[in-house]
């Protein structure tokens, strides 16, 4: 079974049609990036997958694109920031924007064997490993932001604090030290597992699919 939308959660009655044995391949949304795993199905329902590689689709979707567009506000189409998330309600929009419009810190810390743009080996294990890791994407050029078309890192709302990682992997940090000591510490973590990037992922679901884990082997 092969999935041309991207998910949040893997639907079971998919799993249910799969015989033991069978491929399920889909884009599967983990903390603000999508990796493609080829789970395969066992005895007891549980998947596990036989390699993850990268790749992603828009959103698997209940509405129409006429349904969307008829609910779409003045407010919406205003939005320059666009948010990569499964967990939106931790990226407030309003929140996160004025966040990012304060002036940020340059920090001299170098991602060292970490792939460009926006340090990519580096940032996949960081989503696997941090919830409020998330994707920033700008629709139009804008003074107002400093990020360049895109950054991608951590931003805790909550701690009023953001470090992202910019295209030619400039780390820029905003607000408290919260999530800059927190990126540093997974960074230490990742170089001292050996760098570890997709071909060392394993994802593994429970028996109805409704839990999944990413595991490095």
């Amino acid at each position: 079974i092969i999935f041309t939308a991207s998910v949040k959660k893997i639907p079971k009655k998919v799993v249910d049609q799969l015989k033991v044995g069978g491929i399920l391949v889909l884009p599967l949304w983990i903390n603000g990036t999508q990796f493609t795993p080829a789970l395969v199905k066992q005895k007891n329902g549980q998947l596990i997958s036989k390699k993850v590689v990268i790749g992603g689709f828009m959103d698997l979707r209940k509405k129409t694109m006429t349904q969307i567009t008829n609910t779409v506000t003045k407010k919406d189409l205003s939005k320059n920031l666009i948010i990569c998330s499964e967990h939106q309600k931790l990226f407030d929009y309003t929140k996160t924007f004025a966040l990012l419009k304060s002036k940020p810190e340059k920090i001299d810390f170098k991602l060292e064997k970490a792939t460009t743009p926006r340090a990519g080996n580096f940032y996949r294990f960081l989503a696997i490993n941090e919830k409020k890791s998330v994707e920033l994407f700008i629709e139009k050029p804008t003074k107002e932001l400093s990020i360049g078309d895109s950054a991608a890192g951590i931003v805790d709302i909550d701690k009023n604090s953001a470090c992202l990682i910019l295209e030619n992997n400039q780390i820029q940090k905003y607000g408290t030290d919260f999530a800059l000591n927190k990126l540093k510490k997974l960074y230490t973590k990742w170089v001292n597992l050996g760098q570890p990037d997709v071909d060392r992922f394993k994802i593994k679901t429970n028996s109805d699919a409704t839990n999944i884990s990413l595991l490095i082997i």
